[in-house]
């Protein structure tokens, strides 16, 4: 069952991990000094995940958007890292208990965001893989239908030869 069928209240799930995908790419090529500071591996392959998940949310194909929940899973817990880090680090600077307040929430909300854009990838993932069920078992519950239609009218076509089998005892 999918967790999310909208994305942002309006759009559909495909639209929104296209979306997503194009955010994550547009991020990753904003800031160099990140690229430098937490490795230019990690944010190639992000990158390129995240033109794979466009890619695939275009073509509904599911093996180009499993890289992109790998990363992205990972690219999470290195931001509640570093939130964490920075919450502790201000805290130790007794910098204020405002600016600790006013962090811990504005990076708690950035996270349930992208905890949020997960959750919808994830959603068109299931909803894809829900309809590939659906296909698969169309063909078997036509059959299946066709084989009652056929019964029908096989066991009418019996009870007209039994009608019939019955009349020549009569005559």
């Amino acid at each position: 069952m999918a967790l999310f069928h909208v994305f942002l209240f309006w759009f559909s799930v495909r639209l929104g991990s296209i979306i997503i995908g194009f955010m994550t790419a547009i991020c990753c090529f904003s800031d160099p000094s990140t690229l430098i500071r937490n490795s230019i591996v990690y944010f190639s392959c992000l990158i390129i995940s995240s033109i794979s998940l466009m890619w695939g949310a275009i073509q509904v194909q599911l093996k180009f958007m499993y890289p992109f929940i790998a990363f992205y899973v990972f690219y999470i817990a290195i931001l509640a890292l570093q939130l964490s880090v920075f919450i502790m680090s201000l805290k130790s600077n007794e910098s204020g208990l405002g600016d600790m307040i006013l962090y811990s929430n504005l990076g708690s909300f950035v996270l349930l965001f992208y905890l949020y854009t997960l959750a919808i990838v994830v959603s068109f993932i299931q909803i894809i893989k829900d309809l590939r069920k659906r296909l698969e078992k169309k063909p078997l519950l036509v059959k299946e239908a066709q084989k009652k239609i056929n019964t029908i009218h096989d066991s009418y076509n019996m009870k007209e030869n039994y009608f019939q089998y019955v009349k020549s005892f009569t005559k």
